[in-house]
């Protein structure tokens, strides 16, 4: 099946999209430019199709060692919102934030 894009004939692998476009896609999304559902929504890419979607063993992982900055914090909204704030006023990537927090700085 080719890539969900207009004018891209590349065969699609992920979401719909070729390699190429996809991760112009989710450069867009960790830009916070757009999200999944609204490119799901104007059908420039489709939901993930693998079982456990969301669920993988990265997901787990991630969630487990940002479970410590969610404590106390009303939905999970907020704590990103928190970690982009800290990004923005310093500087650092989220990665760095988290290790910052891990080390009590």
């Amino acid at each position: 099946m080719k890539c969900l894009i207009d004018g891209c004939d590349v065969d699609s692998k992920t979401r719909g999209l070729c390699p190429t476009c996809y991760q112009a896609a989710a450069a867009a999304v960790k830009r916070d430019e757009v999200d999944w559902g609204w490119l799901e929504a104007k059908g420039l890419a489709n939901k993930p199709q693998h079982k456990g979607s969301g669920d993988g063993a990265f997901a787990v992982a991630l969630k487990k060692q940002l479970a410590p900055l969610y404590e106390g914090m009303m939905d999970r909204d907020v704590a990103l919102e928190a970690l982009r704030q800290a990004k923005d006023g310093d500087g650092c990537t989220i990665s760095e934030f988290i290790k910052e927090v891990d080390n009590g700085e």
